[in-house]
């Protein structure tokens, strides 16, 4: 399933809305923290779904050390892939220029491995390097972002650019 998704952001008072009301929550392996609808668990967790959206910041240093970005509205389109039976540990994605992994816990140390490790793993599985391999090409090419030290978990990112990553061998990937 490739569909699009769209998602009007409303501001007020300093919060993230998505239309109905507000609700910060840790994400567990989702990805940090989640700001949406309700506070009904039906909502936020489907078993093996792991899908990560944040709040709109026009400016935020690295980590949001002081507990918040230049918060702004925004309206977003994505792509949501569903690729039955591939089975990930952490949220990956993707832009026009890198993977990305979030890893999400305390400490921050433990939030990079996690990140790193599922990066390893998407090598492995989509681009069929060995373990090996794939720890050769990360020590030269991984680059880290640290997204957040504020929420109940830190958030990491490990992240390559796309081209120094051989071509891809797993079915149904984009």
């Amino acid at each position: 399933m490739n569909a699009p998704v769209k998602m009007g952001l409303l501001q007020r008072e300093g919060f993230t809305v998505l239309k109905r009301g507000v609700v910060e929550k840790d994400a567990g392996n989702g990805g940090g923290k989640r700001t949406g609808l309700d506070d009904d668990p039906s909502r936020w967790d489907e078993p093996g779904a792991l899908l990560f959206l944040g709040d709109g910041h026009a400016r935020q240093g690295e980590g949001e050390v002081v507990g918040s970005g230049l918060e702004t509205s925004m309206d977003v389109e994505f792509t949501v892939d569903l690729l039955k039976n591939k089975n990930i540990g952490w949220p990956r994605l993707e832009n026009g220029t890198h993977v990305m992994v979030l890893g999400s816990a305390r400490p921050l140390l433990e939030a990079l491995q996690h990140a790193t490790t599922e990066l390893q793993k998407w090598l492995m599985a989509d681009y069929g390097m060995t373990e090996r391999g794939a720890q050769t090409l990360m020590g030269q090419t991984t680059e880290y972002e640290v997204a957040n030290v504020v929420d109940p978990n830190f958030t990491v990112v490990a992240k390559i650019r796309k081209a120094m990553l051989p071509k891809r061998n797993s079915p149904g990937a984009p």
